[in-house]
């Protein structure tokens, strides 16, 4: 599936060709912070990017890779569906606050080449366009995301993501993060019944865009 804008051109990343790109943007973005130790490959991957439950994103400017994204869909009644990343981390969170019956997507591994990090804020929302249609394909009840506590701003002013945790270290980085959650089910289905309430116009930019394009 992709989307398209003037500049930019976002694409599930299903060939070999399209992951090893991936692969590569995350590995330069985490080694340009010091998150993970450089190797010869220059690429940087782990177990979840071979299940079925995960999925990443790829957005191109003018035809260039410049960031991605993975979501990895939590769904308790299918088997293949029940491992996700954060749970080494925070399930007993999910378990105490969100309950391990909702279906759940994290997002996680979402980058951006740091060139573009501060001058361009449109990448970031394609990417989570990708997200968001999830969601509403698999009715989806909380998104969830970890993060570096200076990034939270993003998701909680942004998207409405509310801080349900302290901070903790994630599994294949060397920083510290917090989960942060998104009520999804609950906040689309009041964004239905009030557009115009103004808490709602980054969503609205999000889900009308997938909705009615």
């Amino acid at each position: 599936m992709k989307t398209k804008s003037i500049i930019y051109r976002t694409l599930a990343a299903e060939s070999e060709e399209d992951k090893r790109l991936v692969y590569n943007l995350r590995y330069r973005a985490y080694t340009d912070c010091s998150a993970i130790e450089p190797n010869t490959e220059q690429l940087f991957y782990d177990v979840y990017d071979m299940q079925h439950n995960c999925q990443s994103y790829l957005i191109l400017k003018k035809g260039n890779p410049i960031g991605s994204i993975r979501e990895c869909i939590y769904l308790p009644s299918r088997k293949e569906y029940n491992e996700i990343p954060l749970f080494h981390v925070f399930k007993d969170v999910v378990e105490e606050q969100i309950g391990l019956d909702k279906k759940l997507i994290e997002v996680n591994r979402f980058i951006i080449l740091p060139e573009y990090q501060k001058k361009e804020y449109l990448p970031k929302i394609e990417l989570f366009k990708q997200i968001f249609r999830s969601a509403i394909n698999f009715d989806i009840s909380h998104i969830l995301v970890c993060v570096r506590e200076e990034h939270k701003n993003f998701y909680c002013k942004t998207m409405l993501f509310q801080q349900l945790s302290d901070s903790r270290p994630y599994p294949g980085l060397k920083f510290r993060t917090v989960m942060l959650s998104l009520d999804f089910k609950n906040n689309y289905n009041l964004y239905k019944n009030d557009k115009n309430n103004p808490m709602f116009h980054s969503l609205s930019i999000l889900v009308d865009k997938i909705v009615y394009d």
